[in-house]
């Protein structure tokens, strides 16, 4: 099971051995983490804000929403509103889009917004969007 871990700043792991990390679970049949790292406070809340994981966490429940006018029914919120932060979650590669049906590409059971904001984990997953 994959989770969407968040990260402010540099994870302070070489790349060549976060790689090694990676692969090493994977032969080990472990399923891949979600790493995002923004380069600073300031970037992680432009994009994340509370109702933007709220967005998350409904998604990810359903696995999948059939459009944004239904997320925007399901959260009671307006049309406009939530396109303009599903477009910026889109643009930060934290939600995937496959025509009008929108999804997360992470599956793990904790809410987005609880996750550990520790040490770098020394086999974590390489980082995959850099906002």
């Amino acid at each position: 099971m994959s989770k969407l871990l968040f990260r402010i700043g540099g994870l302070g792991i070489p790349d060549d051995l976060r790689l090694q990390y990676a692969l090493e679970r994977a032969e080990r049949g472990e399923d891949a983490d979600t790493h995002i790292t923004f380069t600073d406070a300031g970037a992680f809340f432009g994009i994340m804000t509370a109702a933007r994981m709220r967005l998350m966490q409904y998604i990810h429940d359903r696995r999948t929403v059939p459009s944004i006018r239904a997320l925007a029914e399901g959260l009671e919120r307006s049309y406009a509103n939530m396109h303009h932060d599903v477009q910026a979650l889109l643009d930060a590669g934290l939600l995937e889009q496959r025509g009008t049906t929108l999804m997360v590409s992470w599956d793990g059971e904790d809410d987005p917004s609880q996750e550990e904001c520790g040490a770098p984990d020394p086999h974590a997953d390489t980082v995959v969007n850099q906002v």
